[in-house]
């Protein structure tokens, strides 16, 4: 039952083979997506191997970093090695989530699309799935038994996500090498989450690089921003699969899609998805990105800032152990530099660290983005009107600064503008790949660096390891992301059992009129998580007198020890509360508390 192979497997796995042939059977391997050695399955004497697109656990819905581009790379990849695909699911009887990626599984295996309907196939279905689908009254959960006799019989499922009937002349496969607006409409007024699209790109020397602008037409006929997103490199995991989310979290009855290449850029968009599940969907709040601090903290981070280490100008010269680095594991990873007023800035210079065998890597990708005004960036993309003084930089090829040894050096990234760029804000993105070590930051302006200068602010915060202590640590972001979890997911929430209440306090950045709080909690008792005793609210204009006391109403009937789901405690004022800062304090009421977001209105 191994889904991957260790080094030294392999003489295991051969002999084995040979006692299965000579009772007449054949061996089956069914790898987890790439995992060890996956490629090598025909020298190790297995007869049919099968490679788990591992979509259904891990996708963005989950807060993951997969997008439906996963299904397209494995089955090109199965294709190319002469695997079938296994089809997945998750909890598709009670989540509108799950049973989105099921049916993009279905759809996507036609011969029209991946082909993998019609190749060696196995099926992670659970426990009882099918039989619960099929006796099922909801009709949505029905529809899921429905459509896997479809796919298991042969015929092809069409896509269950709402289709655009695109415009000519701009039709798909769309054609990225120039500027191109795209229109499209939708059946009927839809709610988004986001827009999906698939590009296609030629190979790695062949890169689509630019800026895409979503816009949505509501049903009184205006075009309104929607979300943007930049994509400035190629996900090196996904080959000529690559995938861009934009957000867009409005009603629409149309969407309009404005493309704007970088020189040289090759491309095309060969699918566009509309995210319309029923989870609540992004959502800016006056919470929304902004900076929360928890009393007490959900313990230390394993590198952590001292609040001036990435502008001391000090680059360690032995590398990560000097603990004059900050660091994250796995993370998309803001950097935002406030540099106190507009300058003319001629580069943007990171500082990183590379020693694989202590899983600490290069960025597997980098932009920087100047702007004169602070971007609300989770990423690479925004909600609303993708700003006119942004302008974004890709990387030089990283500048060995000094060499310890091959597999151990120091370099920098270097983001130059074609000439210097008024900007006050400068924002580094990066996408680690298991950890990635920032020493230093500068910003090079009227031919210094003006970094030391200014202030910075991390998003998330550096990675806290979950522990047996704190296996559910928060980030600094998770709080006030705009999205809510509607059960038990590990990476949407942050939870605690090792004491008896917290205190969240939200920067709302500058005095505003509250009217309204809401907390997301979850409840019902299975996994051990249950409802909070007590939830309260205190405002605040200066971060240190606190005045209103605001007692939220008590969770009724919270627990039946069966369920976990999402309730929100309101705490809805007479009259607006002038504050800057917001402060909720929440009890424990026994087991596991978790939550998954602070709302202020």
């Amino acid at each position: 039952m191994n889904e991957a192979t260790g080094l030294g497997d392999a003489e295991k796995i051969q002999l084995a083979s040979q006692a299965v042939h000579q009772t007449g059977h054949k061996l089956l391997w069914i790898p987890w997506h790439r995992a060890p050695r996956w490629e090598q399955w025909k020298s190790f004497g297995f007869d049919v191997a099968i490679m788990q697109p591992n979509y259904a656990f891990v996708a963005a819905q989950h807060q993951g970093t997969v997008k439906r581009n996963r299904l397209a790379v494995n089955a090109e990849l199965a294709r190319n090695h002469g695997l079938g695909v296994e089809i997945e699911t998750g909890d598709v009887v009670s989540s509108d989530v799950d049973r989105r990626a099921f049916f993009h599984y279905l759809a996507d295996g036609a011969a029209s699309r991946y082909g993998y309907q019609h190749a060696a196939t196995a099926y992670y279905l659970a426990n009882d799935n099918v039989e619960r689908c099929a006796a099922s009254k909801n009709p949505e959960v029905r529809r899921v038994y429905e459509l896997l006799c479809d796919y298991v019989c042969g015929k092809e499922v069409p896509d269950q996500d709402p289709p655009i009937v695109w415009k000519a002349p701009h039709k798909l496969p769309l054609d990225l090498s120039t500027p191109i607006c795209a229109e499209g409409s939708l059946a009927k007024p839809t709610a988004i989450q986001a827009i999906e699209l698939l590009i296609e790109e030629t190979g790695p020397n062949s890169i689509w690089r630019g800026s895409i602008q979503a816009e949505v037409r509501s049903a009184s006929g205006k075009w309104t921003p929607a979300g943007w997103a930049i994509k400035s490199d190629q996900d090196a995991n996904s080959g000529v699969f690559q995938a861009v989310a934009i957000p867009i979290g409005q009603t629409a009855s149309a969407i309009r899609l404005s493309f704007v290449p970088a020189a040289g850029s090759a491309g095309k968009v060969s699918m566009a998805c509309v995210d319309a599940t029923s989870a609540p969907h992004v959502e800016r709040h006056l919470a929304f990105r902004k900076p929360y601090r928890v009393e007490p903290p959900f313990g230390n981070p394993t590198y952590g800032d001292s609040g001036r280490l990435l502008t001391d100008g000090i680059v360690p010269k032995l590398g990560f152990v000097e603990r004059k680095s900050v660091g994250w594991m796995n993370e998309t990873v803001a950097i935002a530099l406030d540099l106190g007023r507009p300058r003319a800035v001629s580069s943007v210079e990171a500082s990183c660290k590379y020693s694989p065998d202590a899983a600490v890597n290069w960025p597997s990708s980098a932009m920087a983005i100047l702007s004169g005004e602070p971007l609300d960036l989770a990423a690479n993309e925004g909600l609303g009107a993708l700003p006119p003084s942004l302008r974004w930089l890709a990387p030089s090829q990283p500048v060995v600064e000094q060499k310890r040894t091959d597999e151990s050096w120091d370099g920098r990234l270097v983001f130059k503008p074609a000439k210097p760029a008024q900007a006050r804000f400068a924002t580094i993105l990066f996408k680690a790949s298991a950890w990635l070590m920032v020493s230093a930051l500068r910003v090079f302006a009227e031919g210094r660096n003006v970094a030391p200068e200014g202030t910075y602010s991390f998003n998330p915060t550096p990675t806290v390891q979950p522990s047996e202590a704190v296996p559910y640590p928060d980030d600094g972001r998770k709080l006030n992301d705009g999205k809510i979890a509607e059960r038990f997911l590990p990476r949407a929430v942050v939870g605690w059992q090792d004491r008896p209440s917290r205190s969240f306090v939200v920067d709302l950045g500058a005095e505003k009129a509250v009217r309204e709080v809401e907390v997301w909690s979850l409840r019902g008792g299975q996994h051990a998580i249950c409802s909070p005793e007590r939830v309260s609210v205190k405002f605040s204009k200066d971060g240190v007198h606190w005045t209103g006391r605001t007692q939220v109403e008590k969770d009724p009937d919270p627990e039946d020890g069966r369920t976990c789901q999402a309730f929100a405690f309101k705490a809805a004022l007479a009259s607006p509360a002038k504050a800057r800062f917001v402060r909720v304090v929440v009890k424990r009421r026994n087991g596991w508390a978790m939550l998954s977001e602070i709302a202020v209105r």
